[in-house]
């Protein structure tokens, strides 16, 4: 895991809670005095905290810098995919991402099973863990298309 990603981060003091301190308390095990890195994913910079205070239930940081790094691919990639069954779209999605992929259009084709819905906020949410550990800087964008013909007017 190359950083955390974090709503909030940039800012000088950070509390982590729930979800984020079970993960930095058993899951990396880190100490007071250790460093972590958080991103916010919208400004593109790379923020290094410090923790101050560790707890059972919350883990306090103090900012410590902040630098811009923006890793992503050379050739921004746009990719028109016919809707398929969710579970093979959740599969390929990290490896895409990490890939460098800029944006995924989602279209319903002739062919397409119209029973399959695309849930983006769980495509979302693995995209998040896959930028955490492959460091990218920017999220990919997820849209949706209803036919071929609008996909290529884009």
């Amino acid at each position: 895991m190359l950083y955390l990603y974090h709503k909030e981060a940039g800012q000088n003091q950070l509390t982590l809670l729930g979800d984020e301190h079970r993960y930095i308390f058993k899951v990396r095990r880190h100490k007071v005095e250790d460093t972590l890195y958080l991103r916010n994913l919208e400004d593109g910079l790379l923020h290094r905290y410090l923790i101050t205070s560790l707890d059972k239930r919350s883990v306090n940081l103090e900012l410590q810098e902040s630098q811009s790094l923006e890793i992503k691919a050379k050739v921004p990639l746009h990719i028109g995919w016919c809707v398929i069954d969710p579970k093979n779209i959740e599969k390929v999605l990290p490896s895409l991402n990490e890939m460098g992929v800029e944006k995924i259009t989602f279209i319903y084709c002739n062919r397409s099973q119209k029973s399959f819905k695309v849930d983006f906020k769980r495509l979302e949410k693995i995209l998040l863990n896959s930028s955490q550990q492959s460091g990218r800087s920017e999220m990919m964008k997820l849209e949706i298309a209803d036919d071929l013909e609008s996909f290529l007017k884009m």
